[in-house]
């Protein structure tokens, strides 16, 4: 995602409503600060290093993002053993798609092609 820009003055109303600023803007069209580039999320300065995304919010949606997959794992290994134990096997395709969807690998024939 691309950086934006936006007001710091918190008592600006420009900051409150969340207004983005065009990247060859330098002053506040509201209150006539400087505008730095800010985080999309929460709106702090960002630093010269960041992102789109200051180090908080980073990591919070990293933290997401890791939490979602580990669901998405748990709730493939249940579907996967529920159909198991009711019809005592799972079909090749069945396989097949539990390994590359579910855990992110493929079979090793495919890797030796």
């Amino acid at each position: 995602m691309k950086k934006i820009k936006g007001c710091i003055n918190p008592e600006c109303i420009a900051k409150r409503k969340k207004i983005v600023y065009a990247g060859d803007d330098y002053y506040c069209s509201k209150c006539g600060e400087p505008i730095f580039y800010v985080c999309r999320w929460c709106r702090r300065p960002l630093e010269e290093g960041d992102g789109a995304f200051c180090a908080d919010c980073q990591a919070k949606m990293d933290a997401r993002k890791q939490q979602m997959k580990d669901t998405a794992i748990k709730t493939g290994t249940t579907v996967k053993n529920a159909a198991t134990k009711a019809f005592g096997f799972l079909s090749e395709s069945s396989k097949k798609f539990y390994e590359t969807a579910i855990l992110g690998t493929e079979d090793e024939e495919n890797e030796e092609e």
